[in-house]
């Protein structure tokens, strides 16, 4: 366990302090995506069951976005199958 002294906890928390809080924000947008990343291909949704039997994925998705060559499309409810 290291103990790290209150004087040093102070000045990495003032320096923290210094940057305003839009600074912050844009720095971190630009360090975690890629320029490309607005053209990618995206699939964000949250998984009902996945099942896996030798090379052959079933999956029912719900609730969500997927982006396929620059365009968007909302599901409620999907299912699919996949050889991996």
């Amino acid at each position: 366990m290291h103990v790290v002294p209150p004087e040093l906890m102070r000045t990495v928390v003032d320096e923290l302090d210094d940057d305003s809080d839009d600074e912050r924000a844009a720095a971190l947008a630009a360090s975690a995506t890629p320029a490309d990343a607005a053209s990618a291909d995206l699939l964000l949704c949250q998984y009902e069951k996945v099942l896996h039997a030798k090379d052959t994925w079933k999956i029912v998705l719900r609730d969500g976005v997927l982006r396929v060559n620059k365009r968007d499309f909302v599901f409620s409810r999907a299912a699919g199958e996949f050889e991996w």
